[in-house]
């Protein structure tokens, strides 16, 4: 690894640790301001190249339809990479529109301006405002949460170095049509509480109900989502424990249709009387 994606590694770490955004957006926006760090990496790799045809970056790379992504440093909720959007074939159907909830930064590289339809969240729809032109070398800010741009180059394609960074707790995902902006799904995304959830669930697998504070401790996720799915495995593990936890969750969950579900869900669980 490289002394500057490793200096970046460190920053994102840092950034993690605050529980405050615009305190992560200061401990990173230096590495888009300067990309010195990143010429040297580029450097690095041609070089490693050019005596080892099969010399490949100890970086991970992904494609997800017209972007190409080099991951530079990533945490749960920061995330940094090198991108390159190919230009749209003609014909071809927009991909969805993504509202997620978090900040963006990004500085269009190469000299070249990076050309993209500005989309606001307005009323539950994807609405498209302005094709705007991000101008070359310059670190652009957006919230993600009201906003979203999709790149559009015309001939060739545009790089761009980005870093998203979320705030603590579960970070909701709009999908909307990128036709129309009707709204195609809306999730909550958070690492911890999938990890969480994948313990449970082997927990449960093995019958542990020694574990059984565990999933209790789950019960106090912040979303209703959240606290029904580890409901759900705590029924599973042990359905004459957990109907007390349930009775509290259809009586005072904050979320009203969790009570509800829960409610539903007690009526069918609990013993008929004799």
């Amino acid at each position: 690894m490289s002394a500057g994606v490793a200096a970046l590694a460190q920053a994102v770490a840092a950034a993690q640790a605050s529980d405050d955004v615009a305190a992560a957006v200061d401990r990173i926006m230096p590495f888009l301001a300067d990309t010195g760090w990143l010429d040297a990496l580029l450097r690095d790799g041609c070089r490693a190249m050019a005596a080892d045809a099969l010399s490949l970056w100890p970086l991970r790379a992904s494609r997800s339809g017209g972007a190409r992504q080099l991951l530079l440093a990533r945490s749960e909720r920061i995330v940094a990479t090198l991108a390159i959007i190919d230009p749209m074939e003609p014909g071809k159907a927009l991909e969805p529109v993504a509202f997620v909830g978090r900040r963006l930064l990004c500085r269009p590289l190469g000299g070249a301006a990076a050309p993209a339809m500005l989309y606001e969240l307005a009323d539950g729809q994807a609405a498209s405002r302005d094709m705007i032109a991000l101008s070359p070398d310059k670190v652009h800010a957006l919230d993600e949460s009201r906003f979203a741009w999709r790149f559009m180059p015309a001939r060739r394609p545009v790089v761009l170095l980005r870093a998203h960074i979320a705030g603590p707790g579960p970070v909701s995902i709009h999908r909307h049509d990128g036709a129309d902006g009707a709204r195609l799904s809306s999730i909550l995304a958070d690492e911890e509480h999938d990890r969480a959830m994948m313990m449970l669930s082997l927990l449960r697998m093995q019958g542990r109900t020694d574990a059984a504070a565990l999933f209790r401790a789950a019960l106090d996720a912040p979303s209703g989502l959240q606290r029904w799915a580890a409901m759900r495995e705590w029924l599973a593990l042990d359905t004459a424990a957990a109907l007390p936890d349930l009775a509290a969750m259809a009586d005072g969950d904050a979320d009203a249709a969790v009570r509800d579900v829960a409610r539903q869900t007690l009526d069918r669980a609990q013993p008929c009387p004799a």
